[in-house]
């Protein structure tokens, strides 16, 4: 395939100049870009089924007219089934962290880890990642859109935002895993016309509601379901084609919006530099003659009427800020298959056998009866009812047969037996068939019951496991360089105190953790240096810090594990009070308070033992970071954990391990035991 900086590869159209004031060409490219991308996406193999694989979730899986009498139950195992395998894949926290060859950015590594795991719960970034994998099971792929948002929360935050998979349109996509290989992506929106005019207040007289009044795109499908009673339309996550026309588009409804994030091999033709972005902002940058002038990426936003910004992407990472979310990829598609694809058949099947044993049920309570004309009066024969426990019924024997009752029709023997097992049928096609098993391991995770667990295991979410795994390294990668880029000096006072404040928001470029550094000073590296620019440093600096997750560390199974190991760990005098308490995730403990630490230089002094002159460490008055340094500030504050006198000692050769027992009452009580 050629390169994405041949010219075949661009061979669509001809990138515009990004300092041209010829929007109408910008535009124009845009446009061209967004029907091929709604082209790519609509050419999957899956996309004209994603209306009927919703539809089936929304327990809407009937179609047509159908006689009054007809049973028409819905024994929704698919959005069960979805739910299951979302359930198990976020029943997470956090567990992954970020790691430095570098002893002198510990200190850096172990506040990242500290502003990520806050940074999950207060976000509930869970839900959103959940939101992503049902659109993964439902439709065959979701997306992540993770950003930094300077209005999000009440202090601006990193975001995740799912996406319906046809609001994020490919740009000449590659066959790898990662959509950082590919050219670009276009992020589909819908915002109101008086937001946009907040966010671009010079292009207010361009922002006219006439004009983008019909979308030349389609609709944007995240994340609302159209609703045919409502007056005022809104953005769908489905559409229900045909139940809402909406042939215009009303303010309240929205205007698109395309944010493209594409790679521009464009350099610099000029004989002079050129300031790219805002020089206000902390990633503007310099381009010399002949450098190319989109190191990082270029940025388009638009509507179908108006260009509202081209320049440069304002990340650092240089990534595009879209993660794909595919559980069950598979070389032949753009996205993946879905869960609910293979599962649409079967729960067709299970709802024709479930409601034709009810048919043969209601015709067994309410059996049908055959009345004589002659010998039944028109009064009886209408208000006759069979269902009528001990009914009872006059006619006249001499004028015909009277009243027959019909059998009604009888279910073969293994009738029960057949459902039983389609049902388990199902739930091994679904990947969910020991899931309940699984969930009664978790409830005594000894070390043999963990490997049970793992053992047990459906093939299925394992492997889903491992491209979740993949899909978050990009989410990490992305997080890391933002919180580099945006969490300013205040911002992490806010979150984490005193503990968020570093010897960089003190050097020659202060608010940020990006070193800046002069010659001489310990420890310089000629990348940091203060001349260099802030994106050249930010670059080499995020480069120091390395994302580090297990294999099938996913699984709440291991958060259970991790926490009785902190707790042994603790119990041997390996941990401290402080890592303890955060891992056991229990609140207002507080941080540890400035301690005497060793430096780890060495200085003449007395020996206090010997009264001879010898060398002694040095040390500093400092917040405690890492556990080692924690146990001397417990050491030397006297805390510690306390054994009870009374019963036998733990001899701590097998993992903790809670269980059930019974009181001399009979009440059930739970323990943490060990060998």
């Amino acid at each position: 395939m050629p390169g994405p900086t041949t010219p075949e590869f661009l061979d669509r159209s001809t990138i515009p100049s990004g300092d041209s004031q010829n929007f109408d060409e910008t535009l124009k490219w845009v446009h061209a870009v967004i029907d091929e991308g709604e082209k790519l996406v609509s050419s999957d193999p899956s996309y004209d089924k994603m209306e009927k694989m919703i539809d089936y979730v929304m327990g809407e899986q009937f179609t047509g007219k159908a006689p009054t009498h007809t049973s028409r139950v819905v024994i929704n195992r698919v959005k069960k089934s979805i739910k299951q395998h979302v359930s198990a894949l976020t029943d997470l926290r956090p567990l992954f962290a970020y790691k430095t060859s570098n002893p002198a950015y510990e200190s850096h590594s172990h506040l990242l880890n500290q502003l990520v795991v806050l940074w999950w719960i207060n976000t509930f970034a869970d839900l959103q990642l959940a939101t992503a994998l049902q659109y993964a099971h439902t439709l065959g792929y979701g997306w992540l859109v993770c950003e930094y948002d300077p209005n999000f929360g009440q202090y601006g935050d990193n975001r995740l935002i799912p996406k319906d998979p046809r609001d994020v349109l490919p740009i000449r996509p590659s066959r790898e895993l990662s959509v950082q290989d590919w050219m670009g992506v276009v992020i589909k929106e819908s915002h109101s016309i008086n937001v946009l005019k907040a966010a671009y207040p010079d292009k207010v007289n361009l922002l006219q509601l006439d004009k983008h009044r019909r979308a030349r795109h389609g609709k944007v499908r995240t994340m609302w379901r159209r609703l045919a009673n409502l007056i005022t339309p809104v953005s769908t996550l489905d559409g229900l084609k045909g139940r809402a026309a909406a042939t215009d588009r009303d303010l309240s409804d929205g205007v698109p919006v395309y944010r493209l994030y594409f790679k521009d091999p464009s350099i610099n033709t000029s004989s002079e530099a050129i300031t790219m972005g805002n020089p206000q902002s902390n990633w503007a940058y310099n381009v010399a003659p002949g450098m190319r002038l989109y190191p990082r990426g270029r940025s388009i936003v638009a509507t179908d009427a108006v260009v509202l910004y081209d320049g440069p992407n304002p990340y650092w990472h240089g990534r595009f800020p879209a993660v794909k979310i595919s559980m069950d990829p598979w070389p032949w598609l753009l996205g993946g298959l879905a869960l609910a694809h293979d599962l649409l058949p079967a729960q067709e099947g299970l709802n024709k056998i479930v409601n034709d044993i009810l048919t043969v049920l209601a015709v067994s309570a309410d059996r049908g009866t055959i009345f004589d004309k002659n010998a039944v009066s028109e009064d009886t024969f209408r208000n006759f009812d069979s269902r009528k426990a001990g009914w009872k019924l006059r006619v006249n024997p001499v004028f015909g047969e009277s009243v027959k009752v019909v059998d009604p029709p009888t279910l073969p023997s293994w009738t029960m037996e057949f459902l039983s097992m389609f049902l388990q049928e199902f739930d091994n096609l679904a990947g969910t068939a020991n899931l309940q098993a699984l969930l009664s391991l978790r409830q005594s995770p000894s070390g043999e019951t963990i490997q049970k667990y793992l053992e047990a295991l459906t093939p299925e979410i394992r492997l889903e496991g491992r491209y979740l795994e993949s899909a978050l390294r990009e989410v990490a990668e992305i997080l890391k360089c933002n919180i580099f880029q945006f969490y300013s000096t205040q911002r992490r006072i806010i979150a984490l105190g005193d503990a968020g404040l570093q010897l960089e928001d003190l050097d020659y470029n202060p608010g940020n953790l990006v070193p800046s550094m002069a010659v001489g000073a310990e420890g310089y590296t000629p990348e940091l240096d203060k001349s260099q620019p802030p994106d050249k440093r930010a670059q080499f600096f995020m480069g120091q810090f390395s994302f580090f997750v297990a294999p099938g560390s996913l699984l709440a199974m291991h958060a259970t594990e991790r926490k009785m190991m902190y707790l042994q760990l603790s119990r041997l005098g390996f941990m401290d009070f402080w890592s303890l308490m955060e891992m056991l995730e229990i609140p207002n403990v507080g941080t540890p308070p400035p301690t005497p630490l060793p430096t780890g230089e060495m200085m003449p002094g007395i020996d206090p033992m010997t009264g001879q002159v010898t060398q002694v460490p040095v040390t500093e008055i400092r917040v405690p970071q890492t556990i080692t340094e924690r146990l001397i500030a417990q050491a030397q504050l006297g805390i510690g954990m306390s054994v009870s006198p009374a019963g036998r000692k733990a001899s701590g050769e097998e993992p903790p391990k809670m269980e059930t027992k019974s009181d001399s009452s009979g009440a059930p009580r739970s323990t943490i035991t060990e060998s």
